[in-house]
């Protein structure tokens, strides 16, 4: 086979691969956003490359549960806002340090919440599920203390602004 042959088919493979590879990730679907591994009956999502800045994560990623979200998942994105579905039960350490979130929606099945998970966002508006385990300054904001005086009920909180360190309690 002659020198210039091989080129050619080397060429064409490459080619090929990387119109595979790029046909598989520049897909619109919100779920290509998501980095993923596996962990006994579900999957922890572990990173995010999205752009979005209103992140829904999903219920399920290829047909398996999400279960959790891991520690430093989203740490330093720009994101807005961000809900957690129900199958999601637990939040790792600082999984969304430095987001800029305003607004988060944790689902009620969620039973754990990680040191330093939400710390620094300006957070004005979390709803949480009734008897959260809140490990230490995971949202260091003023949000524990109004959790925990109003006896860990599920609801909504909210402040003013991002400066408020005063909580208000609705019931959704």
């Amino acid at each position: 086979m002659s020198y210039g042959r091989m080129v050619q088919i080397v060429f064409v493979t490459l080619a090929f691969i990387l119109l595979l590879f790029s046909t598989a990730c520049s897909t619109d679907d919100q779920l290509a956003d998501f980095i993923w591994k596996r962990d006994g009956n579900g999957c922890i999502i572990t990173g995010y490359i999205g752009s979005g800045s209103a992140v829904i994560i999903p219920e399920e990623i290829n047909g398996i549960p999400v279960r959790a979200i891991g520690e430093h998942a989203f740490f330093g994105k720009c994101l807005t806002s961000v809900s957690i579905p129900d199958s999601v039960t637990s939040i790792g350490t600082m999984a969304f340090w430095r987001c800029r979130l305003t607004k988060v929606t944790i689902s009620k099945s969620v039973t754990s919440i990680g040191v330093q998970a939400f710390t620094l966002n300006p957070l004005t508006s979390v709803f949480i599920g009734a008897n959260v385990d809140i490990e230490f300054q995971a949202f260091n904001n003023g949000l524990e203390s109004a959790y925990k005086d109003n006896g860990m009920t599920a609801g909504t909180y909210t402040r003013p602004d991002a400066d408020s360190t005063a909580w208000t309690w609705m019931l959704n």
